[in-house]
């Protein structure tokens, strides 16, 4: 070799020391954040003490007086100020959720979601892998830019983590 091509190598590939030390600082800054984002979260959970919070919020309501806001009773404890109207402080249609909920969405979402896994399964083990008719050659097409690669990747992660959180919030 001559000293032309081995101080063309060596400009080309960084030492192996100096990558291995960027992957450290990189896992540790990214370890230092993770570490620090739990804390603020406690400090966030610390400070909120929900007595306190359900007594300053509402304090001292009785069923009987819920049951007189949500029949749209006017009295004592409750006026309403809007002229000729029928306001009501409840929404009934929240109730009515609750009960479709309830019923029918907890139990049988449940079965479509696993069912849809099964024939998900089903069909995979009956037709199997797609094989190619030919041997892959090597060459690699451009398909799609890197902008539209990355947009399809992280709409397809926030689409998982959505699904995991909303069926944590269902049936958690």
């Amino acid at each position: 070799m001559t000293t032309m091509t081995m101080t063309s190598q060596m400009l080309a590939r960084p030492p192996l020391l100096k990558e291995c030390f960027q992957r450290c600082w990189r896992m540790g800054m990214m370890l230092l954040l993770l570490v620090a984002s739990l804390g603020m979260a406690q400090l966030a959970v610390a400070q909120a003490d929900t007595d306190r919070e359900m007594a300053t919020a509402a304090p001292g309501i009785s069923a009987d007086q819920w049951r007189q806001v949500r029949s749209g009773e006017t009295g004592p404890n409750y006026r309403d100020s809007r002229f000729d109207s029928n306001y009501n402080l409840i929404n009934a249609s929240g109730e009515t959720w609750r009960q479709l909920r309830n019923r029918w969405v907890s139990p049988y979402g449940l079965v479509v979601v696993l069912g849809m896994a099964g024939v998900i399964t089903l069909f995979y083990l009956m037709v199997g892998r797609k094989e190619l008719a030919e041997p892959p050659t090597g060459r690699k097409l451009f398909r799609w830019s890197l902008f539209m690669r990355s947009l399809h990747w992280t709409v397809a992660s926030l689409f998982i983590v959505l699904a995991l959180t909303g069926l944590n919030l269902l049936y958690g």
